[in-house]
């Protein structure tokens, strides 16, 4: 989620040292309050009125003064999620998923995955999953609970434009941000920005190309 070894041994070393910065490697103020046995927090199931989906996004992950690109596939059908990291030849290096409340990974290089698929699917629940059953046709500011994690919404319609998500383990000035950009009438954001104060990264998240599934 083939090509040479030393491309995708690359790429999994980054996408570890991009993930996991925040939690042993990453010097920022941040890492008095979160450390890897933390962990990405709750992982809520999947919601049972999501539309199926597939999507295709470039991602930058910003750390300190570095930053990464890569390339993802999210899709969502018959009541599972798929996300597939693709290498730099554009080819899959790992599949991870989610159907209800179980996660697994499928390794399509060989090799043990240097990092947990959690805290992947923790950001894209963050993203792209709906965290309350309004009405899409209304402007609803909203906000709930689910296990440790408190969410805060404001939309514009259908259209979401800003949830913060707050740990009740950490203070309550380092929210979770994220930032949301359309195109014209699209139901899917044209550019999403993830601040993850928790870990002391950054990701944006750009649409190349989407559609509902029959």
């Amino acid at each position: 989620m083939i090509f040479r070894r030393y491309r995708w041994v690359l790429l999994l070393v980054f996408i570890a040292f991009a993930f996991e910065s925040g939690c042993a490697a990453n010097k920022s103020r941040h890492q008095q309050w979160m450390s890897h046995d933390a962990g990405p927090g709750p992982l809520a199931p999947l919601p049972e009125n999501m539309k199926d989906f597939f999507a295709e996004h470039e991602v930058t992950i910003q750390w300190g003064e570095r930053s990464r690109t890569f390339r993802a596939v999210l899709q969502y059908r018959d009541h599972t999620l798929d996300l597939i990291v693709l290498g730099p030849m554009e080819q899959p290096v790992v599949r991870i998923y989610q159907k209800g409340d179980e996660v697994g990974v499928e390794r399509l290089v060989q090799g043990a995955l240097p990092f947990e698929p959690e805290y992947i699917l923790a950001d894209v629940q963050k993203a792209f999953f709906r965290w309350d059953d309004a009405n899409d046709g209304d402007d609803h500011a909203g906000r709930g609970t689910y296990q440790s994690l408190t969410w805060t919404e404001t939309r514009n319609g259908a259209r979401v434009q800003r949830r913060e998500f707050q740990r009740e383990d950490l203070p309550q000035d380092l929210p979770l941000r994220v930032e949301y950009t359309y195109e014209q009438d699209d139901a899917m954001p044209s550019h999403v920005q993830l601040e993850n104060t928790w870990f002391g990264y950054t990701l944006t998240i750009r649409t190349l190309r989407w559609s509902f599934l029959p």
